[in-house]
């Protein structure tokens, strides 16, 4: 993903389903990721697979490097790798995490105004639009795919009535997505 992300609806890429509600995305960090993957990198390629937008490369048991023109930031990566060798912005080691441990986000339904903000953003399509009447009106989002998500808190930060939360402790494949707080640290 190339800086910040153009506000522009619908872009259809494949990877960036449309950047609603006139909201630049620039990731957690406000810019272009910084995280990187240092020397004690094995190569086992745990990090490829869980980079939802395919930002690493690197050969088997070859260091792997993270691509920052396309890196949103999740994390995701060091929190599968088996000898912390990813460190975040600041030179730390992304601790490593079970996956039922991940956040995961939950839903302010009352302050929802129903953009799909959320859902545009995600890139792992694990939240949809539910409920509601024939055409959408009314509809909310949901986390319907709760052991795709990876964290990455691109719903939270698009979201323009501040509605979406990250919690801890939403065991995956229980979550239903729809209480805000709920598990919240």
């Amino acid at each position: 993903m190339p800086g910040p992300l153009p506000a522009t609806c619908c872009a259809g890429d494949g990877f960036s389903r449309g950047w609603l509600c006139g909201a630049t995305m620039t990731g957690p960090s406000g810019g272009i990721m910084a995280i990187t993957i240092n020397d004690s990198c094995t190569g086992c390629t745990a990090c490829v697979r869980a980079c939802p937008v395919a930002a690493i490369s690197g050969a088997r048991s070859q260091r792997h490097r993270i691509d920052p023109s396309r890196c949103i930031g999740c994390g995701a990566c060091g929190r599968v790798c088996p000898v912390s060798a990813v460190l975040d912005s600041e030179g730390r080691a992304i601790v490593r995490l079970k996956r039922a441990a991940w956040m995961q986000p939950a839903f302010d339904l009352a302050s929802c105004i129903g953009c799909a903000c959320c859902v545009a953003a995600c890139p792992v399509e694990c939240l949809v639009m539910e409920g509601g009447q024939p055409g959408g009106l009314g509809e909310t989002p949901h986390l319907a795919k709760p052991e795709t998500c990876v964290s990455c808190e691109l719903c939270v930060e698009i979201c323009p009535v501040d509605c979406v939360v990250m919690g801890s402790g939403i065991p995956v494949g229980k979550a239903d997505g729809n209480a805000a707080g709920e598990g919240a640290a």
